[in-house]
């Protein structure tokens, strides 16, 4: 076991340094930060274009420019009752709608209108948490009462509850892989010794059956789970314990791969959606902020930015976060790349298009020489090759090659050149 570990993070080594080769440096870029004081926002979602940003303030929801960090408008809440705040927030966009939920009830905004739509009063919940399918077709509801611990699935089209699943553990968050397949669980419960125990649990949408348990830790107290995240390619997940405490998890081999700092109390971690890199912010025993950077086998930089909130939006090659906390100073980054840039002569002489998946390359130019296609993944794993003996004449050829959503390196080598040039598969 230990050779193998020692090999896989040599393999993640070598496949880091190839991305640093093509890609430089990754860091973040302040597009702008603004302090939020008396506004306290307590969870934010990204507009499906990535213009605005909507943020729970109360019982309200406010809309906020995302290129500028001004604020737009604020919700129309006078049907809602004056409660202090929601306790989740999700966002339905094919419906435009927002979904926040306080105590036994849900409430639906219009994103439109920026007023309540719609509210589902279910007394089996009582402050739970609430998630939402990627196909949005249905809410996971925590239900904790005198009757009933568990969760709900609740069918939104159908608005009725579809399933009841019972699970004697309190304290959940939960979180949605991209693809729409698991979803996990963090919650805490009491053995039959009385002792405590922070639980993460992988489930399976459509059967609701748990398939999976990636940690079961025995604690002083009842304290859960403040966050789980899926990685955009859903082969990670971080999870960070009421305790101050964090890891991230290889779901893969369900093996923690990277655990927090134990002198430091960790507050929150994220991924960000270039697949390499996540963020874990901390703070220290004299109240220092430290915000780290990191990729899947070191820590890479420390930005001395205070946190609550990280959410991201994009793709691998373009993303923002939206980041910050409480009434204090927020901002949004973007990626901003140092280091090695394609040559002018590779940009004009080399052309890549995709189409669902398919792959065809064109060179700007008669070539007669022996062409070698090599295309890799982040992580510099050789995944496809093809060799072409006669050359190609100027026009498109087409690689016998499918490839799943992500970011990939296509290295050209022709007669004794070789060239290098990065391209993204959206589907």
């Amino acid at each position: 076991m230990k050779h193998f570990i020692i090999t896989i993070a040599m393999l993640a080594a070598i496949g880091l340094c190839f991305i640093n080769s093509v890609y430089g440096q990754v860091d973040l870029e302040v597009v702008w930060q603004r302090y939020m004081y008396p506004t306290e926002i307590s969870f934010a979602k990204w507009s499906v274009d990535g213009n605005y940003i909507y943020c729970a303030v109360g019982n309200n929801i406010q809309k906020l420019d995302a290129n500028t960090g001004q604020w737009i408008s604020a919700f129309d809440n006078t049907s809602t009752p004056p409660v202090y705040g929601a306790d989740m927030m999700a966002i339905r966009y094919s419906d435009d709608e927002i979904i926040t939920n306080y105590g036994s009830y849900i409430y639906i905004w219009d994103i439109l209108t920026e007023k309540v739509k719609r509210v589902i009063y279910e007394p089996q919940i009582l402050n739970g948490c609430i998630g939402i399918t990627p196909d949005e077709k249905y809410l996971i509801i925590e239900s904790y009462n005198k009757d009933h611990k568990g969760f709900i699935v609740y069918n939104y089209k159908k608005n009725k509850i579809d399933t009841v699943i019972n699970f004697e553990h309190m304290g959940w968050v939960n979180a949605f892989s991209h693809d729409g397949k698991y979803f996990a669980i963090g919650s805490s419960y009491e053995d039959f010794y009385k002792k405590w125990h922070q639980l993460v649990t992988l489930w399976e949408t459509g059967t609701w059956k748990k398939i999976a348990v990636l940690e079961d830790i025995i604690v002083g107290s009842s304290k859960g789970y403040r966050n789980l995240k899926f990685s955009d390619d859903d082969k990670y997940l971080a999870v960070v314990r009421e305790n101050y405490k964090a890891a991230i998890y290889d779901l893969n081999v369900k093996q923690i791969i990277h655990s927090s700092d134990l002198n430091r109390y960790c507050m929150n971690a994220a991924f960000i959606p270039d697949l390499v890199h996540y963020l874990i912010f901390y703070v220290t025993q004299n109240n220092e902020y430290e915000l780290e950077l990191h990729n899947l086998s070191t820590k890479l930089k420390t930005y001395n930015y205070q946190d609550h909130i990280i959410e991201s939006f994009g793709g691998p090659s373009n993303w923002k976060i939206f980041y910050g906390g409480g009434r204090d100073t927020f901002y949004v980054f973007k990626n901003r790349y140092s280091g090695v840039e394609e040559p002018e002569e590779t940009k004009n002489k080399l052309n890549i298009f995709t189409e669902n998946g398919n792959v065809s390359i064109q060179i700007d130019e008669v070539v007669t020489d022996r062409v070698e296609i090599i295309i890799y993944d982040l992580l510099g794993k050789n995944i496809y090759s093809e060799v072409i003996n006669d050359g190609l004449t100027g026009v498109k050829y087409n690689l016998k090659t499918n490839l799943a959503t992500g970011v990939y390196i296509c290295k050209f080598i022709i007669g004794k050149k070789e060239y290098s040039k990065k391209f993204e598969i959206v589907r």
